[in-house]
């Protein structure tokens, strides 16, 4: 998994999502949002989105041990979601993402 973190994005060498920081101009509130996850996060937060999206990306779900189903159950428990919804989530917006990438309408969850 390849992350690259700075102090405004995180970006990944194997998941098209990505995560960005912002400050609203008018009252100063920040955070950090991802791609795939529509709600404000803290960075740390946006870390393990990061993370899970890379996860995701590099593994086939279907043959892997309980190991990495632990890994993405805990990482995603941190979001406040299961892991079967943070799977659904991030196979949606990238599914969303291609479509977009080609000129396309988006597909999934719409």
């Amino acid at each position: 998994m390849g992350l690259s973190i700075d102090d405004n994005q995180i970006t990944s060498d194997d998941s098209p999502h990505s995560a960005h920081y912002w400050r609203a101009l008018d009252d100063g509130t920040s955070g950090w949002r991802c791609t795939w996850l529509d709600r404000n996060l803290t960075r740390d937060q946006a870390v393990k989105a990061m993370k899970l999206a890379d996860t995701v990306a590099i593994q086939d779900l279907l043959a892997e041990s309980l190991d990495v189903w632990a890994l993405i159950e805990a990482e995603a428990g941190d979001l406040g979601l299961t892991g079967a919804d943070a799977v659904a989530r991030i196979a949606e917006a990238t599914i969303d993402q291609a479509a977009a990438d080609m000129g396309g309408e988006p597909k999934a969850g719409q």
